[in-house]
Formats: C-alpha cells, structure tokens, sequence
C-alpha cells in the first residue's frame, strides 16, 4: 500500500523551479562563460605575446644598433667620454653584450650532434619525463633569473660601485645565463628527436603535457592575482614553444639543405601542436573562472595593467625588462640559443648570404619598430577606453544625483503648497480631507449624533 502511494505520488508530482531572476541569470552566464572566453583570453593572449615579441626584438636588432652608435660616438671625440661617468643605459646596454657573448662563447663547446644522440637513445615515456623536468627547470630558472639580473643591473649602475662586487654579479649573471641557455637546449633537442621520430612523438608529448597542466589548474582556488600570474606564464610559454620550434625547424631544414618539400611535413605538425595548446588553455582558463566566479572582463582588467606598466618604462627610458617581472621572461637566453643554432646551421659561403644576413637584420630591425608601433597604439587605446567608461560612469552617477536632488525639491515644493491648502481651509472637515488625501492617511468621519426628540 505504501509503495503504490509513493509511485502514485511520484508520477502526479509537478515540479516547480522557483528561482529569482538574479539566478536564472547567473545560470545562464555560468554556459556563456564558455562561449564569450576564447575571444577575451586571446585579445590578453595576443597583447603579451606582442609585448614578448618586442623584448626578444630589442635584444635581436635594437641593442646592436645602440652599441654600434655609441662606438661611433666614442671613435670620433674619446676624451670626452673618458672624461665624464657613462649613462646608466649605456652601462647596461654593454652590459648584455659582455653577458651575450660570453654565453655564445660557452655554448660553442657543447657539442649539440652528441646531446642529440644521447637524448634519441632514450624511451618515448623517458622523452616525457625529461621534457616535463626541463619545464619545471626552465620556471625555477626563471623566477631566480629575475632577481640575479635586477641586482646585476643594480650593481653595474650604482654610482658608487665596487669593482669586485661588480664582477661577482657579472659572475653570477653568467653562470645563470649558461645554466638556463643549456636547459632551452635540451628542450630543443628534445622536441627535435621527438619531431624525428617516426611515431608521431612530439605529438604526444605535447599533447600529455598539455592535458597534466590541465589537470594541476583546474580544480584549485585562484582569486585575481594567481588567474594574472597563470595567464601571464601561458603567454611566455607560447612565445618560448614558437623559438624553440624555430629553432628545431633551422635544424631540420639545415640537415635536408634547405630543401621546399621538408615544409610540408613541418607546418601541419606545428600547427596541430598549437591548435591542441590554444584548447587547452581555453578550457583551463573556462573552468578556473567559472569554479571562481570570476568574470570574463578580467582580462580587461590585464591587459590595462600592462599597458601601463609597458607605458611607464617607455617614460623611464631604461632597459626593456619589465617583461621578466610580468612574464617572468627573459629574452638573452633564449636569444644565446638562436644565435649558436643559426652560427651552426647557416654557411657563409660567398657575398651573398651576407647580403641576405643584411637584409634579414634590416627585416628584423622593421618587424621590431612595426611591433612597437602596433603595441603603443594597443596600450593607449586600452587606456583611453578605460577613462572614458570611467568619466561616463561619473556624469551617470551626478545625473542621478541631480535627477533625485530635483525630485526631492519638487515633493518639498508640492508639500508645503498642499499644507497652505489646508491651513486656509475654513471647515474642519474639508480640513480633514485634505489632510487625508495629501498623506494618504484613512480618516474616518466622525459620527453625528441626532438629538433625541
């Protein structure tokens, strides 16, 4: 008897959903959060790599093109510059330089045929693992680099300095710059090997480290700050996969003499490794904000942040660094890497390969100026936007205020008109009529009693 009444009640039953209009709305943006992130994350995604771009451009074409002059300078009067202290960005401009040569003088004792023969020799798994202790390296590497360059460059410029407390930083400056050099080029070794490999490799050790990084972000507690730092390591992990498979394509095409046809086999690899890592980011970033409640406008919010940071070292005018405290990257390693990769693969055979090397820096110097360009009109249109939203936000907010300071003036005004209209009234009981109608107060009209006869 109790079973067919709990059937019965279980099949009469309607259910109502009784939710406030604020939470069918929130339902809603918790499934559009999905569909309106990609655009947003990109918009973020594209403005850093632009930014890291125009570091690793400024290394490549830019600081070349600052020593050289500043030699020049030197040749045609000496004594006056011997005679006064150097600028601190000139300090720090031979100071990358000493740093740069050094490390491509280091590199150049590492046989690269025979790190490539070790590493071919191991399993697909031991491949894997390798690549994921080479990425954890390269962020430890990178977070300490931060702070041995900004004491280094700290160093060289102060103005009382010593001597031996410079060349201890210099030292220390080095010896990162060489450990972190020999870590991109294992990693590019690595991605070459599994590039040669004949079962697809590099795809799936991609594709794995891909889905293990989804896996470590998606299901923590993040607030502002940690989704700022995360996208922020996304970008430089992109810029940093595009050298290094840059690298590994110079390589390649070096070994089959720069033959067309090897093209064909390397872009649809790359672009299958990107598509997948494009995915992945935007589910990682769909699932953190939506298990965070935070907003898709946040990256609004990012790349306004850089924007004024990338502005206010454009006014100091001093070295183009603050990318590694963004990013956390750092462009002279990566750029010791190419340098030896490109000195290795490319022969100088006549006069013109170097006509080519000529106008290849001539192209370098041209993309880095277009980059900038693009990068300031970016960053003050960022800004522009945000003070005009603000502006109208406020001349909405004085409106209101306006609106209810009027209102309030008017309900003063018809107030005291209607308290004279019962003042002047001359029977009482129109009085309390009045009196009722204006404060919409029920009064109840006295009873008159007859008199008896």
């Amino acid at each position: 008897m109790y079973i067919w009444k709990y059937v019965k009640s279980e099949l009469s039953s309607d259910e109502v959903l009784d939710y406030k209009e604020s939470e069918i709305n929130q339902k809603r943006e918790n499934v559009y959060l999905f569909f309106r992130l990609p655009l947003s994350l990109e918009k973020f995604m594209l403005y850093g790599f632009l930014q890291c771009a125009d570091s690793f451009l400024y290394i490549c074409s830019l600081l070349p093109l600052r020593i050289l002059t500043f030699l020049l300078k030197i040749l045609k009067n000496p004594f006056k510059f011997f005679k006064r202290d150097l600028e601190s960005s000139r300090i720090i401009d031979l100071t990358k330089l000493f740093l740069i040569l050094m490390c491509y003088f280091l590199l150049t004792f590492i046989d690269t045929s025979m790190v490539y023969h070790i590493i071919r020799g191991q399993a697909i798994i031991k491949l894997y693992i390798f690549f994921n202790m080479l990425e954890v390296a390269d962020r430890l590497l990178s977070t300490i680099g931060q702070d041995i360059m900004d004491a280094m460059y700290c160093t060289v410029t102060e103005t009382k300095r010593s001597s031996l407390l410079a060349a201890r930083h210099l030292f220390i400056a080095l010896t990162y710059m060489f450990c972190h050099s020999i870590v991109f080029l294992c990693l590019s070794t690595t991605l070459n090997v599994a590039f040669n490999s004949h079962n697809n490799a590099l795809l799936t050790i991609m594709m794995s480290n891909n889905f293990v990084e989804l896996k470590g972000s998606v299901f923590k507690k993040f607030d502002k700050n940690n989704v700022f730092q995360m996208s922020c390591s996304d970008v430089k992990e992109r810029f940093q996969y595009l050298i290094l498979l840059l690298i590994v394509f110079i390589r390649n095409m070096a070994e089959f003499e720069w033959q067309i046809d090897q093209l064909f086999e390397f872009f649809p690899i790359m672009f299958t490794i990107f598509v997948f890592e494009f995915f992945i980011d935007w589910v990682k970033h769909a699932f953190v904000l939506k298990f965070n409640d935070i907003p898709t406008e946040v990256f609004n919010d990012f790349k306004l942040s850089l924007a004024y940071e990338m502005l206010e070292s454009r006014k100091k005018r001093e070295h183009f660094d603050f990318q590694s405290h963004s990013y956390g990257f750092i462009p002279i390693p990566l750029f010791c890497l190419l340098f030896r990769v490109c000195t290795q693969s490319i022969k100088l055979n006549n006069s013109l390969a170097y006509i080519n090397i000529a106008l290849g820096f001539v192209g370098l110097i041209s993309i880095k100026i277009l980059n900038q360009v693009i990068l300031d009109g970016l960053s003050y249109k960022y800004l522009i936007e945000t003070s005009l939203k603000d502006t109208e936000k406020k001349l909405n907010e004085n409106n209101d205020h306006e609106k209810n300071d009027i209102s309030k003036q008017i309900s003063q005004k018809s107030n005291a008109k209607e308290r004279k209209l019962i003042l002047t009234t001359n029977s009482p009981i129109k009085r309390m009529i009045l009196y009722s109608n204006t404060t919409k107060i029920l009064v109840k009209r006295p009873k008159i009693l007859k008199k008896k006869v």
